[in-house]
C-alpha cells in the first residue's frame, strides 16, 4: 500500500476510507530547469565537447537533476558535485549550442 501511495482518509460522510493520491502533474522540464538555474545563481561555460555549469554551493545536484530531466539526446552524461555540473556532449558544436541554451534560460529567469 505504501508503494502505491495509498493513504487513509475520510469521505464526505466522515467514513474512513483508503484513498489513492491524485495523479501527479508533470511540469515542463524546461521551466523546471530555468527555475533551478535561476535560483542557484548558475552560469555555464563550454570547453570542447564539455559544458561546465557552476552554481552556489550545495545546489549542483538539483541543477544536474533538472538537466537530466530535459532528456536531451545531445547530452551523453552529467556529473554533479557540490557546486559544479559537468555535461559531456557529442562534439564541440553540441556543447556550444547547449551552453547558449543554458545561458538563455539563466538570463530569462
Amino acid at each position: 500500500m505504501r508503494e502505491l501511495g495509498v493513504q487513509k482518509g475520510t469521505d464526505r460522510d466522515g467514513v474512513g476510507r483508503y484513498v489513492m493520491p491524485p495523479p501527479r502533474v508533470r511540469r515542463d522540464p524546461e521551466e523546471v530547469l530555468a527555475r533551478v538555474l535561476g535560483e542557484s545563481g548558475a552560469f555555464a561555460q563550454a570547453a570542447q565537447n564539455l559544458v561546465v555549469v557552476r552554481s552556489e554551493p550545495g545546489t549542483a545536484p538539483s541543477v544536474g537533476l533538472a538537466i537530466d530531466g530535459m532528456k536531451s539526446s545531445d547530452i551523453i552524461g552529467t556529473v554533479a558535485g557540490d557546486d559544479t555540473v559537468l555535461l559531456v556532449l557529442a562534439d564541440a558544436d553540441a556543447a556550444k549550442h547547449m551552453k547558449g541554451f543554458l545561458t538563455k534560460l539563466i538570463q530569462g529567469s
